[in-house]
């Protein structure tokens, strides 16, 4: 429930700190976190998530300076 807290492009961060948050992170299971996320911290003009892509995904799209094409 913590993670819940964090703003989607510490939870990004956060995902890639070890083999176990990353694991545990990008389960489907934990899509209700990454959307808890992107609900209670303020992304500024960020539409909703793409059907094509998942929280995650996005996040990464979002946050990260790496080309995704």
């Amino acid at each position: 429930q913590i993670f819940t807290h964090l703003h989607p492009a510490d939870l990004l961060s956060v995902s890639r700190i070890n083999k176990t948050l990353r694991g545990m992170l990008l389960q489907r299971s934990a899509r209700w976190i990454w959307r808890a996320s992107f609900a209670n911290g303020p992304v500024y003009g960020c539409p909703e998530v793409p059907d094509d892509l998942t929280e995650p995904q996005f996040a990464r799209f979002l946050f990260d300076e790496l080309c995704m094409v």
